[in-house]
């Protein structure tokens, strides 16, 4: 599981970004989008997302990458989001 950036968390961007699901369907990436970049089968991704199954070897590599690189373009729309907010209420 990827760990998430506090900008995330604190905001409370979507609903439970901390599971990767959250994490896929706040990108609003489909799981054949998420399965593309993995390499892997759509119904491999539901699976892990479900918990019925957890991704090995390579594929827990590939998975855990794309997970991560789209949980800092989550935070990066939050803190500049944020800083937004910030400068309307100055």
């Amino acid at each position: 599981m990827c760990i998430l950036p506090p900008t995330i968390v604190g905001l409370g961007l979507t609903q439970q970004v901390d599971h990767p699901q959250g994490v896929r369907s706040a990108s609003l990436l489909t799981r054949d989008e998420v399965a593309l970049a993995v390499g892997c089968s759509t119904r491999a991704i539901y699976r892990w997302e479900s918990g019925d199954r957890e991704p090995r070897g390579l594929y827990a590599t590939r998975y855990g990458n794309v997970l991560d690189l789209l949980a800092r373009d989550l935070a990066r729309q939050a803190t500049k989001a944020m800083s937004s907010e910030v400068r309307i209420a100055s």
